[in-house]
């Protein structure tokens, strides 16, 4: 916390590199690298557009700061804060048969997808320093 309270008082510099799913990245992009430019003018973002599962091996190698991914992820060197939830739903011609069933009994779990910020514990670690 103390690394969040100093970097809103001083001037921030460098380079990050963020890894996203392409799903999402096209819409949260373009609001996020604008929002970020504005506020931080010298902080260089490079972005890794990718799958969830070849933004890992990325993290695990420090090849990429931080990323947005699909859940659940298992793993005990990274860390991750959920971003949101999604509905996923099935969309059909009402001539479908599918699209003539008021609810459909689904073989599928019925939880929302989530989108998950992840980061390597050990960025964590140095900042808390």
């Amino acid at each position: 916390m103390r690394y969040d309270v100093a970097s809103m008082s001083s001037h921030v510099t460098g380079k990050v590199s963020l890894g996203i799913i392409g799903t999402t990245g096209r819409w949260l992009l373009p609001t996020l690298l604008d929002d970020l430019s504005n506020q931080y003018p010298d902080v260089e973002i490079r972005v890794i557009d990718s799958t969830t599962t070849a933004l890992i091996p990325l993290l695990e190698n420090g090849d990429i700061d931080l990323a947005v991914i699909n859940t659940p992820l298992t793993h005990d060197e990274l860390t991750t804060s959920p971003l949101f939830e999604e509905q996923l739903v099935v969309v059909t011609p009402s001539s479908h048969p599918l699209g003539k069933r008021r609810r459909q009994n689904s073989r599928f779990p019925r939880t929302p997808k989530t989108q998950a910020f992840v980061r390597s514990s050990w960025l964590e670690l140095k900042r808390s320093n």
